[in-house]
């Protein structure tokens, strides 16, 4: 009996074990979201400011275009200002670029957060679930034990069976007869 006994504590403490992992692996798993949830806003500051320097740059050139034209006595007209109208949409692009790049790797690091997050549920849920099992485990362990050593009696019905086909239940009453049914 006191084996059953620390069997079905060893069972629990098991199950406490697991149960706490389980809360500790939630835990990691929340902070590794709440990281990738960071690298996603910071990818999106990151992709804005690098598409500010471009279009910045990009007046830049724009203005040196124009400088140069007006030194070499060309207006701004027909083909120069066709010249600068396709230097401002590939400025632009370039900007937008960053952007789309900046929002790619947001929703990627997005992802991975709740990614983290569920793989974080489902540790939870395996530590309950194992401390439950445990629980379960170590009742039916003690149960076992308590039965063996007598401390449960049956209340099971005792059926007795007589040689001429008869049946009785505990007494001498017969319930069941192999003879004349005809006053029923």
């Amino acid at each position: 009996m006191w084996m059953a006994i620390a069997m079905a504590v060893s069972a629990v403490v098991s199950g406490l074990a697991a149960n706490q992992a389980g809360k500790a692996n939630q835990a990691v798993a929340n902070a590794n979201a709440a990281l990738m949830d960071a690298k996603a806003k910071s990818e999106k500051r990151h992709a804005d400011f690098k598409a500010n320097i471009k279009r910045d740059k990009g007046k830049r050139e724009k203005g040196r275009g124009m400088a140069t034209f007006a030194k070499s006595g060309v207006t701004v007209e027909g083909t120069p200002i066709e010249v600068l109208g396709e230097m401002a949409q590939d400025i632009e692009f370039g900007a937008q670029l960053e952007i789309y790049e900046g929002e790619v790797k947001a929703k990627e690091a997005k992802d991975k957060a709740n990614m983290f997050r569920f793989e974080g549920k489902v540790a939870r849920q395996k530590g309950k679930t194992a401390l439950t099992a445990s629980i379960l485990g170590a009742g039916a362990s003690m149960a076992g034990a308590a039965g063996k050593a007598g401390m449960f009696k049956s209340s099971a019905p005792v059926y007795n069976t007589t040689a001429s086909g008869s049946m009785s239940y505990g007494t001498n009453q017969t319930y069941f007869s192999g003879g004349n049914t005809s006053g029923l």
